[in-house]
């Protein structure tokens, strides 16, 4: 029964119909009591957009001209086959298919019709399970871009030519593009061209090498704010094959937690009235930079400065004028200091500085520079001109004693220079 193709029809047609366009008889596909045949009087008849294949007899003269008219008509959805007159050589049936037919038969041939609808059934069905398959990509691509949409950070796709294959919202915001401009385009050709070569750089060198890529970066965003990110990437391969095809990345804004560590760490460092180093930082910076000078032999020393009469500051005009004569004098220390020295809050009015490559002579000049300078200069409040004056003792780091020995004979020289009248600087007694 194969042969005139009614089992394969009748198997594969179930639910299956088919258009058959007048003057083609219902003879010639013998037993259908599992397809629905229906006549079609004309391509303008209603039933037409219902069908799922149609079978029309066309002569082998027209046959072509007749198969492109067919196809423009039915459209591209319709399964359509034609069944030629008279003898069609192969030349001509192979010719009707590039002319828009997806099946053609021999009028003249038994059987012909039969197998050409079970052909058309599976063709139809392989078709329709295909167009499902579609349809649920297409759901499930809309659900996951709207997915994606909805994250905050901005999320890229790219193909091994580094060309964007997708995007979401966020970093739609990023590049101040649409998608549409986006997709289909290079790194330099969206972005910022001061990142450009770096992004097309680091995502060259991830697929490479395969993996998953982690850095962190500061990138300018469309409207110009400055913003520091951590990137997430990782490369994408083929299911098939297992060759790299491309990576996925994500930006995370870590702008506020950098803020929150900066002052943090400004916290942990910094004494929050005159934003000196404090204490524990100065010791821990020392520390590093005694270890240095251990190994490269190169001399440091340390200053003691003490805020003279600061008591009498505090009780004539109170404490707020107290705290913005300590303000006033780390100001100008640290402009006459610049940043190559260590200068600190050890408490209250009292602050130590690590002069860097300096032995006892120029310490001391240093430490007069500073005496002198703030004795000169004037700060305002509450409507008044008022002066600073320090004591400084200085004392160098000698051989075989230890940083804390060295701060310790500083200290005893500031207290022979308050003991002397203070505004004056003392440099320690070598013992």
């Amino acid at each position: 029964m194969a042969e005139d193709g009614k089992d394969l029809g009748g198997e594969a047609g179930r639910g299956f119909r088919c258009g058959l366009l007048t003057p083609l008889p219902l003879a010639a596909f013998a037993d259908t009591s599992e397809v629905m045949l229906e006549t079609v009087s004309s391509l303008d008849d209603p039933v037409l957009p219902l069908l799922n294949a149609l079978f029309a007899r066309i002569s082998g003269v027209t046959a072509q001209e007749e198969t492109v008219a067919l196809r423009a008509a039915v459209g591209d959805e319709l399964y359509l086959c034609v069944q030629v007159e008279g003898s069609p050589s192969e030349e001509l049936l192979a010719a009707l298919i590039a002319c828009g037919a997806d099946d053609v038969c021999n009028a003249g041939l038994a059987g012909s019709a039969g197998l050409s609808l079970a052909r058309a059934c599976r063709a139809v069905k392989a078709r329709q399970l295909l167009r499902d398959q579609i349809e649920e990509f297409k759901v499930r691509y809309r659900e996951t871009q709207a997915a994606m949409d909805n994250l905050p950070s901005p999320i890229f796709f790219k193909d091994r030519a580094g060309i964007y294959r997708g995007c979401n919202k966020a970093f739609e915001e990023f590049l101040g593009k649409p998608a549409s401009r986006i997709i289909g385009a290079s790194v330099f050709e969206v972005s910022n061209p001061a990142y450009a070569q770096v992004y097309f750089d680091a995502d060259e060198a991830l697929m490479r090498a395969g993996g998953v890529q982690i850095y962190e970066a500061k990138v300018c965003y469309a409207d110009g704010s400055p913003r520091e990110v951590s990137f997430h990437k990782a490369v994408t391969r083929d299911p098939e094959t297992g060759e790299v095809n491309g990576l996925a990345g994500a930006m995370l804004d870590i702008t506020v937690r950098r803020e929150l560590e900066n002052k943090l760490k400004i916290a942990a460092e910094r004494d929050p009235l005159t934003g000196a180093y404090n204490r524990r930082k100065f010791f821990e910076a020392a520390g590093v930079e005694e270890a240095a000078a251990h190994e490269s032999g190169a001399p440091f020393s340390i200053l003691a400065i003490d805020v003279d009469e600061f008591k009498l500051i505090n009780d004539r005009f109170g404490h707020a004028c107290g705290d913005a004569a300590l303000c006033h004098m780390v100001g100008v220390c640290q402009a006459v200091l610049g940043e190559e020295h260590i200068f600190a809050r050890s408490g209250g009015e009292e602050f130590f500085v690590f002069l860097k490559n300096c032995g006892l002579q120029e310490a001391s000049e240093i430490a007069n520079m500073l005496r002198q300078t703030l004795a000169a200069s004037r700060f305002c409040f509450d409507g008044e001109s008022l002066g600073v004056e320090v004591s400084v003792g200085v004392a160098e780091f000698l051989s075989g004693e230890t940083l804390s020995q060295t701060i310790l004979r500083a200290d005893h020289a500031l207290y022979d220079a308050k003991a002397r009248g203070r505004n004056r600087v003392v440099s320690a007694r070598v013992a």
